[in-house]
């Protein structure tokens, strides 16, 4: 996160333009930015999501699967 606040902190002057030289940087400084601050929302946001999801599957699959086998124990003690 400091790494992207810095880099886009410090392209944000080849973003403005202002030089001969600008019509070059300010198509790359525009890219660069923009691909850091929706890299870093995907890293921060979507990843735990999905992580979360999939991983929350597979808990509720695994408690479903004792649950059933602890009922089976359970008829099997009774009889």
């Amino acid at each position: 996160m400091t790494t992207t606040i810095t880099t886009v902190t410090g392209l944000i002057p080849m973003f403005i333009g202002g030089s001969e030289s600008s019509n070059f940087q300010t198509p790359i400084a525009t890219s660069v930015i923009f691909g850091l601050i929706f890299a870093t929302i995907i890293s921060l946001i979507l990843v735990p999501v999905m992580y979360e999801l999939f991983e929350g599957r597979r808990e509720r699959k695994m408690r479903e699967k004792m649950q059933k086998m602890n009922e089976e124990a359970l008829t099997e003690s009774s009889m």
